[in-house]
């Protein structure tokens, strides 16, 4: 309820943004999110920063193929709290699999990945693919 605090804490997220976060530079953006996450972990703002730069990082691992580095930053993102942005994240890296599986004809394999993903809270349009690949999957 520090309002001089409050103020500090919102330029300091606001420059962190724009310097670090918006200009790509996600390794600054990310060690200082961890930072004043690791010290505070209460401060929404910078929490926040933390899970885009995460989500970032995971959205290029998984763009590139790297679906363990993808899944790991998702779970980083919900060790922190629970946020869309971590479940759609694992989620996407569970459809990514999951599709690899049936093409490879491993039907039990991809029926145990959508069982892993199946109870995960996710966005509407990840849902609607899940069904989707639960009903080709014959489940």
């Amino acid at each position: 309820n520090n309002e001089e605090f409050t103020k500090l804490e919102s330029d300091m997220y606001v420059y962190a943004t724009d310097t670090y976060f918006a200009k790509g530079d996600l390794a600054n953006s990310l060690r200082v999110s961890t930072i004043v996450y690791n010290k505070v972990s209460e401060t929404w703002r910078f929490r926040y920063l933390r899970i885009l730069t995460l989500e970032k990082y995971g959205r290029n691992a998984l763009n590139s193929g790297d679906l363990k580095t993808a899944e790991d930053y998702g779970n980083q993102i919900l060790h922190m709290m629970y946020r869309i942005e971590g479940s759609n994240l694992i989620a996407d890296v569970y459809i990514s699999k999951i599709k690899d599986n049936i093409k490879d004809s491993k039907i039990d394999l991809a029926k145990q990945n959508l069982g892993y993903i199946w109870d995960y809270e996710v966005s509407a349009n990840r849902r609607a693919t899940l069904t989707d690949l639960k009903t080709q999957l014959g489940m």
